[in-house]
């Protein structure tokens, strides 16, 4: 049609006519559990298809007349269809659905414990426990009179009630205001109100849409742009838009990833490399078993790996290596790839203007000592290791023509090299509620401090919020 210098209009009704309308007439009968009209499926989709409504029983109905309703009022009613339409996915080569997702990854991830678990695990107890007795087993092994178990929230409803959750680093305690009891009723407790409920703009009354005359954001939520802004009284002489896009809410997790690549030890670069051949989401049974064979082969390597901040590796990652100290044009000082801290009114490099090796000797031993005063650096390391490294220092300092004491010391350290993928776990979600601050600010700064929100439906994952927010 273009070459036939159609208008874009013409373009366009076409393109409604040939492709969305009958798009839309086959989701249409999908979601009522019927087959589409002849013409609007070739044999093999109708097929298809026709396999995939026939994982339902002959007398199932959607609620409501929908599928997408159905499927999330009655997950359990559809795992068939879902592993049919796994099947399909996979036998077209098209991107896998992930019918039963795994957790694949060997960093720790964190787990609930609650008091029949502390009951008969931690304490080692193989009687049940006593009905009301939860606080008596969390005080035989943590203190709840710490500040992190006191009561919070509006008139202190929100109490701990014997749920935590932990990844061996970490731990969120968990409060709620109702008591996980189920004979005990539940308090009638009143919510308290703020100023900030979210609220349907078509359910405001015409004095409360007067009030916002002039103060509205309009907010289309995407994928790539998750939120692109505009004002009211935005013109296309004097624009007032903002737009919040996926890479600003991706560059700590993306810095996390580089990191995580470019410190990899050879060892777990091939260990990785070969479970990355198997497809742990498959859905066929022979491909399925030989990703947990190839997986039970590597497990050992990559959770000794991925768990050292709680468990010592007798793995040795990089023999052979000599770390060394360096300054970088911000004042920075690092081992190896490892930031120690900053440091104010040192040069770059200064190393490098003294070729005396007793003076790099004695600058090597001084950033040792920096290095191990640090807190982050020295509560990974116990008293024997401090001892340890810091005698060679002294012998590297009284000899410094023998060049084997910096391997050594290289050696004893080389844990130090590892990342804390727990605490780099914990750092992005701190991130991503900063993340969130600056947000606020940013539409603050630029829409005014009594702007209201206004945010189009639309059910995407990375959409927290519909409706209207005033902020």
């Amino acid at each position: 049609m273009q070459a036939n210098k159609s208008s874009s209009k013409a373009i366009k009704e076409a393109i409604r006519e040939k492709i969305y309308r009958p798009c839309n007439q086959v989701k249409l009968a999908i979601t009522k559990k019927e087959m589409p009209e002849v013409g609007l499926l070739d044999d093999q989709s109708r097929t298809q298809l026709n396999g995939l409504l026939s994982s339902y029983p002959e007398d199932y109905t959607f609620q409501k007349n929908s599928i997408y309703y159905d499927v999330m009022a009655s997950p359990k009613n559809h795992f068939k269809a879902f592993f049919r339409l796994a099947e399909l996915s996979e036998a077209e080569q098209m991107k896998q659905f992930a019918c039963f997702p795994l957790r694949t990854t060997f960093i720790p991830c964190y787990m609930t414990l609650d008091s029949k678990i502390i009951h008969h695990h931690v304490l080692k107890s193989k009687k049940n426990p006593k009905t009301g007795s939860k606080f008596e087993t969390w005080g035989a092994v943590v203190d709840l009179n710490k500040k992190a178990f006191k009561h919070q929230g509006f008139q202190k409803s929100l109490r701990f009630q014997g749920t935590l959750e932990t990844d061996g680093v970490g731990v969120s305690i968990i409060k709620q205001n109702t008591d996980t009891s189920r004979k005990s009723p539940k308090p009638n407790t009143e919510k308290k109100m703020d100023g900030n409920q979210i609220e349907h703009i078509e359910g405001l009354g015409q004095a409360d849409l007067k009030s916002t005359e002039g103060k509205c954001v309009l907010i289309d939520p995407g994928r790539r742009d998750l939120m692109y802004c505009m004002k009211e009284t935005s013109t296309a002489e004097e624009k007032q838009t903002f737009i919040f896009t996926k890479n600003n809410r991706s560059k700590c997790s993306r810095h996390f990833r580089y990191l995580k690549k470019r410190n990899q030890p050879f060892v777990v670069q091939k260990a990785e490399a070969i479970l990355s051949r198997s497809e742990s989401n498959s859905v066929d049974l022979k491909k399925f078993v030989q990703y947990i064979k190839t997986r039970t082969s590597i497990k050992n390597i990559l959770y000794e790996y991925y768990e050292n901040e709680t468990t010592k590796s007798k793995e040795t990652y990089f023999p052979e290596s000599e770390f060394d100290f360096r300054v970088d044009q911000k004042c920075n000082l690092y081992y190896g790839n490892l930031f120690i801290a900053r440091i104010r009114g040192f040069f770059s490099q200064p190393e490098n203007y003294s070729t005396d090796s007793s003076v790099k000797s004695q600058l090597y031993a001084t950033y040792l000592q920096t290095m191990l005063q640090q807190k982050h650096i020295s509560e990974r390391l116990d008293d024997n290791e401090k001892s340890k490294v810091l005698g060679l220092a002294k012998e590297m300092y009284r000899r410094p023509q023998q060049s084997n004491y910096k391997k050594a010391i290289s050696t004893a350290l080389e844990r130090l090299q590892l990342l804390p993928f727990r605490k780099l776990k914990f750092s992005s979600k701190i991130f991503f509620d900063q993340n969130d601050q600056k947000l606020v600010r940013s539409l603050k700064a630029k829409f005014g401090q009594d702007a209201v929100l206004v945010f189009g439906d639309w059910s995407a994952p990375n959409v927290k919020r519909t409706g209207l927010l005033s902020t």
